[in-house]
């Protein structure tokens, strides 16, 4: 895979991992959201302001488009979902109903032919007597597409979706890795995307942080490369999470 993340803002990161990582949701550290049961519902416009930037994550990603707040009448369906169970998760009742999203693009050499990882986060407010339950029945729809999967309609002929760790941040978390492969028939060659994505309970928030990375590779033989590293993803969970 040609695409790649810029690695001196991401190292800088990792050491915040690693500072962060060791502070349980009651030590007082940024990923802190409290109890639900202390928890007020952040207004669409606080969870705006909440969205993680370009800053927070060293410099080396900038914005696609404007952040927003998604309405809740709005035909536009963002999720996660979809991005561990395909079609399956399509339409889930499962899906937090989120209300604020911001994509990064992070920044390439203008030698690097290869497209750029994006990241995307999104906000949900939850009642608090609500969110607990919220974030399990996300978690349990995405642990139940673990394992390796048909995807129809989508052109990738093999996906598999796998736990993933991810930093001691907020109040409960899950982190899952999704790789799939579309095999041109002809040449053996193959369009890979991998997908690293956390879902995250602080306090009466949810977020959601994805990093998506596509590639190419000649003469495929059954491996999808992974460019970013777990403690890559880590960092920017913790950054995004610490601005909640």
């Amino acid at each position: 895979m040609r695409s790649r993340i810029g690695r001196r803002g991401a190292l800088a990161l990792v050491a915040a991992a690693v500072l962060l990582a060791g502070c349980s949701p009651g030590d007082g550290g940024p990923g802190d959201g409290g109890s639900a049961d202390g928890a007020s519902v952040p207004s669409p416009d606080a969870l705006l302001s909440a969205l993680v930037t370009p800053d927070d994550l060293g410099g080396d990603w900038g914005v696609l488009g404007s952040p927003g707040v998604i309405s809740p009448d709005s035909s536009y369906a963002p999720g996660v979902l979809p991005v561990v169970c395909g079609e399956a998760g399509s339409g889930s009742t499962a899906e937090p109903a989120w209300q604020a999203e911001v994509t990064l693009l992070a920044v390439q050499a203008d030698s690097d032919p290869g497209q750029p990882a994006q990241l995307v986060e999104y906000l949900a407010g939850v009642d608090p007597a609500e969110v607990a339950t919220t974030f399990e029945a996300a978690r349990d729809e995405m642990e139940r597409c673990f394992g390796e999967q048909t995807d129809p309609g989508t052109g990738y002929a093999v996906r598999v979706v796998e736990p993933m760790g991810v930093p001691a941040v907020g109040d409960d978390r899950i982190g899952v890795l999704v790789k799939g492969a579309g095999i041109d028939a002809g040449t053996g060659d193959a369009s890979t995307f991998v997908s690293h994505l956390a879902l995250v309970r602080s306090g009466a928030v949810l977020i959601a942080v994805s990093v998506v990375e596509q590639g190419y590779v000649a003469d495929y033989a059954g491996d999808i490369p992974v460019n970013l590293t777990e403690d890559e993803f880590a960092a920017l969970v913790t950054a995004a999470v610490g601005k909640v």
